[in-house]
């Protein structure tokens, strides 16, 4: 199931999968988006120019794993 947005806030998102919250897409100074985990730790180098980007990638990162 892909992972979906959900808006916190103007600079903020929630990744949700399987109605659960489980990551988010926080706007960086530079207007660039990127993805944090609930802990507020950056989990990719990566920066994107929108949230539903992060929820991409987020599905990207969890494909990797076996």
């Amino acid at each position: 199931m892909p992972a979906l947005i959900q808006r916190s806030s103007q600079d903020a998102y929630g990744i949700v999968v399987e109605a659960e919250l489980v990551a988010m897409a926080l706007q960086l100074a530079s207007g660039k988006w990127a993805l944090f985990d609930l802990d507020d730790r950056r989990m990719s180098k990566t920066s994107f120019a929108t949230p539903k980007e992060v929820a991409a990638h987020f599905d990207e990162l969890l494909s990797r794993i076996p």
